[in-house]
């Protein structure tokens, strides 16, 4: 009872404001997902001690749309999956960058255990259920697209101030499909599957202990370079990190016919909201609207897939 009532005076405090937030509600008796947490920027704001510490407020004006996880997930927490269209995510805290961190570290070790069971060595040279790529071809560049994180991590100095506006996770995707790298994908990804089946999942297994360990060094408004030097914060591009290597996970399980690992649903809730978000910037909000709930009025124009 005393937990609802501190519940009300929150929402009457925030309309008293007149202004309307999202809420994630507090688990108290929930493990906490992150096995490590970002150092605390010498930038951001200091933490209010407050009775409803968990509360994460947003306005709901910037919010696109959120998720919680629609069944218990092993008592995890839930958090809201964000998506920005034309604004760069707000600064995260050290626990929220802690999870989205954790999310991408995860799914990097979902790929290294699938990429380490026969089935995938034994199909290495085979088509994979991408078009042009090797099954071999399709590990390789997972690995190289989780392993850009610290590639641009490494040429991108600590205190990096933006010379434009960040791009977001829906911007950069948009970016990289006209990027010229795009076309060179299926060649590298070639090249580098030549060192085999054992030497790359072995690769991947390393990146995850790596990503884990750079994670834990790196302060929560972080920025990255990427594309041609435009900037975006270091949590943004682990959000564009789930998309290729947890969509990349279903592309090589589908290949060799093994069920796809595991992973928590909050990664996938991300890339539900990237990919319709996407969709709503180089497409419009009716057509995609159209798309999802009235076929009969869909233009000649595919609005799904995005790429």
């Amino acid at each position: 009872m005393e937990y609802l009532e501190r519940l009300a005076a929150t929402f009457c405090s925030v309309f008293h404001q007149r202004r309307v937030y999202s809420l994630v509600l507090p688990q108290p008796h929930c493990r906490q997902i992150p096995q490590f947490a970002p150092r605390a920027s010498s930038n951001s704001r200091s933490q209010k001690q407050r009775g409803f510490s968990s509360l994460l407020k947003v306005p709901l004006r910037q919010m696109i749309s959120f998720h919680l996880p629609a069944r218990n997930l092993g008592c995890r927490p839930p958090r809201l999956a964000f998506a920005y269209m034309n604004e760069s995510s707000p600064a995260s805290s050290a626990s929220d960058s802690a999870v989205v961190r954790s999310l991408v570290v995860e799914a990097v070790e979902a790929a290294a255990e699938l990429m380490s069971r026969p089935s995938v060595g034994v199909a290495w040279d085979t088509p994979s259920a991408l078009e042009g790529m090797s099954v071999g071809s399709l590990a390789a560049h997972l690995v190289r697209a989780a392993g850009a994180t610290i590639a641009y991590l490494d040429r991108t100095p600590v205190d990096a101030q933006p010379e434009d506006d960040l791009l977001t996770p829906v911007t950069y995707f948009h970016a990289a499909l006209d990027s010229p790298i795009h076309d060179q994908v299926k060649k590298v990804s070639a090249d580098e599957s030549a060192i085999g089946h054992e030497a790359t999942a072995t690769k991947c297994a390393d990146l995850a202990i790596e990503l884990s360990r750079r994670f834990a060094d790196e302060p929560a408004d972080r920025l990255v370079g990427a594309l041609g030097g435009r900037m975006l914060t270091l949590d943004d591009f682990c959000r564009t990190r789930l998309i290729e290597v947890l969509l990349h996970l279903d592309d090589l399980s589908v290949s060799v016919g093994e069920p796809r690992p595991e992973t928590d649903p909050l990664g996938v809730s991300i890339m539900i909201d990237i990919i319709g978000n996407i969709a709503r910037h180089v497409h419009g909000d009716w057509k995609v609207i159209y798309a999802l709930a009235r076929s009969e009025r869909i233009s000649k124009t595919a609005v799904f897939p995005v790429f």
